[in-house]
């Protein structure tokens, strides 16, 4: 592995170029996440170098991911939630869904996708209840009863479903994919449910170690995770640090291998005695790789996760 002294390229509140994006880039997705504030960067001290190299290994036995070369999903699967009653919402959420007899039709074998640069592609399409059920995280095929709701009131009936084109954000800006708009009796309003089969476009990695970086040895104290993967630029790359009450003197580093680049932080021990406000806040470091990233993958030094450009923290 390459240990790389990551520079300070820009002071507070500047911006770097990015490799995602495109027309009708939506401010929602902003890569750069200028309401954060920065924090310096330092050649990687001996502790963080070594716990690079131990996370490097287990994600290698995991399996190296690969750059997605699509921008990246962040809307949810079901857009537009929003009931009229409580009863309405807990239902929904407990998976007490019925579709009506007539209201559904058939699922076509594909729909297209719009992505933020303008080009379209053909992409299979999950039916009504797959959809649906992936929106509710399994619990239409499996309700949970509504505690404290009357069982008539427990339900939400569809009575009827539309595949039509819907705006999602992503990483690179707005894309257009299929949905199904769900027409709800007794709801002022409709509720979507996206449609594109799984893998159409690449998700956010979830933010739970790897269980092959679950079981190492304990991080050394003061080590901070990379939460966020803000903008490439060639060789510098502008990474999130998870900071918190006793995070003063953080500082970012970067441990450079062939094939990949594992990105963190650490924090001098506080002094003894003191108290370290519970809070959560995202610094922004930039960091000057010894080559341009090119399809590395940046990889999270807590977790081993797979850091996406453009995806917010989580």
């Amino acid at each position: 592995m390459t240990i790389v002294a990551a520079l300070v390229l820009a002071a507070c509140g500047s911006r770097v170029g990015t490799s995602v994006g495109g027309p009708g880039d939506d401010t929602s997705t902003d890569l750069a996440f200028s309401n954060s504030t920065t924090a310096p960067a330092a050649p990687p001290p001996r502790a963080f170098v070594e716990r690079a190299e131990l996370v490097a290994e287990a994600v290698r036995h995991a399996g190296v991911p690969t750059v997605p070369r699509d921008p990246v999903l962040l809307s949810t699967w079901a857009v537009d939630e929003g009931f009229d009653t409580d009863a309405q919402k807990v239902a929904w959420n407990n998976g007490q869904v019925t579709l009506a007899p007539g209201g559904v039709p058939q699922t076509p074998a594909s729909g297209t996708i719009r992505l933020p640069d303008g080009t379209t592609r053909p992409v299979g399409l999950l039916d009504v209840r797959a959809a649906v059920d992936r929106a509710l995280s399994g619990t239409l095929e499996k309700p949970v009863p509504c505690d404290g709701v009357a069982a008539p009131q427990c339900r939400v009936v569809v009575a009827r479903a539309d595949l039509v084109g819907l705006p999602v954000s992503t990483t690179g800006g707005r894309a257009t994919v299929p949905a199904w708009r769900l027409t709800v009796e007794g709801l002022s309003h409709s509720i979507s449910v996206l449609a594109l089969a799984d893998g159409a476009l690449p998700e956010p990695e979830p933010r739970d170690p790897l269980p092959e970086v679950a079981a190492l040895p304990e991080a050394p104290a003061g080590l901070a995770a990379a939460d966020s993967l803000r903008a490439v630029d060639g060789a510098t790359i502008a990474v999130g640090l998870a900071s918190g009450g006793c995070s003063a003197g953080l500082s970012g580093h970067a441990v450079e291998a062939e094939d990949m680049v594992v990105v963190g932080g650490t924090t001098p021990p506080p002094p003894p005695g003191q108290a370290c406000p519970a809070y959560y806040q995202s610094r922004t470091v930039l960091l000057h790789l010894s080559r341009p990233l090119g399809a590395r993958p940046v990889i999270d030094i807590g977790s081993g996760r797979q850091l996406l450009a453009g995806v917010p923290p989580s």
